[in-house]
């Protein structure tokens, strides 16, 4: 597999934010990782406790993929999202894409994997 798009990496502090600003960026809408939390109004606090963690837990920002939608719908910007449970079917997708030159940003659900 040849991936055709040039594409420039950046460190970035948050997953979510840090993927979009790499995204939009490579699309040529130049913003920082800090102006994408401010637009996709993606912090707050969180305190829960929870049967699957022998600890209480505490979240500093919002559920995966909200800053993305509120980022989204404030820049008037689409995102094309797919979803699979078939790990053959999002892989084959995946490999299209960057087989077209497409970025991609992917989530995954990495607690599943810890609980599982």
């Amino acid at each position: 597999m040849e991936i055709q798009t040039e594409f420039k990496h950046n460190m970035a502090a948050h997953c979510e934010t840090g993927t979009l600003v790499g995204l939009l960026n490579n699309a040529g809408l130049k913003i920082t990782e800090p102006m994408a939390f401010g637009i996709g109004n993606g912090i707050f606090f969180g305190y829960f406790e929870s049967k699957n963690f022998s600890f209480p837990t505490f979240v500093l920002r919002s559920r995966p993929g909200e800053i993305r939608e509120k980022l989204s719908k404030s820049l008037k910007i689409d995102f094309k999202s797919y979803k699979f449970k078939q790990p053959e079917k999002g892989m084959k997708t995946l490999d299209s894409l960057l087989d077209n030159g497409i970025v991609v940003g992917a989530q995954v659900d990495f607690l599943h994997g810890l609980l599982t």
